[in-house]
């Protein structure tokens, strides 16, 4: 069978390219995700009922719907911890009944083994953002474009490492593709057995003249990264960055993460509201970390008709 180097590799380099997309996409949404559920601290929650659950909903789904349990499959393994869910927190189906004004007022929730119709007069459908925009809608396009960055990196950084091009003979390329993985492991050296140069005895090598831009492409993950998390409403400017950045484009900057984060938590305090008002609860939602300069330098900002003044002191 003869071995065609730019067609038989480049399908293996595609396959392995295509697979180390994957593997980083999902590497850097579950770091940005880890952080992005820990922005806000709930408190007063039915002990059922974990921060988490109604943050996954709300990063994912855009919304959440929370309100008692209704039958359900029950796990016969678990009859006791069946008896003690009182409340639910879990995906809307995506399927809502609308008013004339676009508002949703019927919805499914739905989980493992739970699949139960509510409404406006048993649940409340918390909210992400005003939009019920999944966090991650928001944020997916600049992680795949981080990926992308990583990747270019990687493969000029390679490239720089074996900058020329090689040609020869069936039995010289096999032998190339084996010393190139060696290569990509850093060995040291790449050592060649006469026979395995073929019946011409030889290579023949071009120079690519590779120019080293990995750095570069370093500068845009990082730029793309701190897009999601801005999105996110986290600062996430590296120090570096940040002595750069003119104090009003910092304080632009500081601005655009606060009217982010302040939009969803204006919606989760809603939330929060209503809950209450429907179950007798006493559910309250904040901002965990709070950075009092960046504050200080955008006091009085609003979003709606929310004061971030009043609302993160």
């Amino acid at each position: 069978m003869s071995f065609d180097f730019n067609k038989d590799y480049g399908k293996l380099a595609y396959a392995v390219e295509h697979a180390d997309c994957a593997t980083l996409y999902a590497m850097l949404y579950t770091h940005v995700y880890n952080n992005a559920i820990n922005v806000f601290e709930w408190k007063g929650l039915p002990k059922e009922i974990k921060p988490k659950y109604i943050e996954y909903a709300l990063f994912n789904f855009g919304a959440c719907v929370f309100g008692k349990k209704k039958g359900g499959q029950p796990n016969l393994l678990l009859k006791e911890y069946n008896n003690e869910i009182e409340y639910i927190a879990l995906p809307p189906s995506g399927t809502y009944n609308y008013n004339f004004n676009g508002d949703p007022i019927a919805w499914r929730a739905c989980g493992i083994n739970y699949n139960q119709g509510y409404n406006v007069l048993d649940s409340v459908l918390m909210e992400n953002n005003s939009m019920r925009m999944p966090s991650v809608q928001l944020i997916s396009e600049f992680i795949s474009r981080a990926v992308d960055a990583l990747q270019a990196a990687d493969v000029n950084i390679n490239a720089s490492k074996t900058p020329i091009a090689i040609y020869g003979d069936e039995k010289s390329l096999k032998t190339l593709v084996s010393q190139y993985k060696q290569n990509r492991r850093n060995a040291p050296i790449t050592v060649w057995d006469k026979t395995s140069l073929g019946s011409t005895g030889r290579l023949d090598v071009v120079d690519l003249d590779v120019e080293y831009k990995a750095d570069k492409f370093w500068t845009m993950y990082r730029n793309y990264m701190n897009s999601v998390y801005e999105l996110l409403g986290i600062n996430a400017l590296t120090i570096e960055k940040k002595e750069r950045l003119i104090t009003d484009e910092a304080t632009a900057n500081d601005e655009q993460q606060l009217f982010n984060v302040g939009a969803m938590l204006k919606a989760r305090q809603e939330a929060c509201e209503k809950i209450n008002e429907m179950f007798g609860l006493n559910i309250s939602v904040d901002l965990r970390y709070k950075e009092e300069n960046t504050i200080e330098a955008v006091k009085g900002i609003r979003v709606g008709d929310y004061s971030f003044e009043g609302g993160m002191k």
